[in-house]
């Protein structure tokens, strides 16, 4: 008999009945550091970083322009 680790699996198996939402969630919780959930982390952020990226620069956007207005009330206010 061979004493070979048995490796975790690689794909996500998607059980009867399950949907593949669920079985990335079942996969994260059970296993969180299996070839299959590094996987999901990483396709997940993948699909997640632009979208963040462009969200921050709107909030910074916006800030600067709340910065502006503020300046300029400021300005107006009190004279320059």
């Amino acid at each position: 008999m061979s004493d070979k680790p048995v490796k975790p699996p690689t794909k996500l198996e998607v059980m009867p009945g399950e949907s593949p939402y669920q079985a990335m969630a079942r996969e994260l919780i059970e296993r969180p550091d299996s070839p299959a959930s590094l996987r999901v982390m990483s396709e997940l952020n993948g699909f997640v970083a632009p979208r963040q990226r462009a969200v921050q620069q709107l909030v910074e956007a916006l800030a600067d322009q709340i910065e502006t207005r503020e300046s300029e009330l400021v300005r107006a206010n009190y004279g320059r």
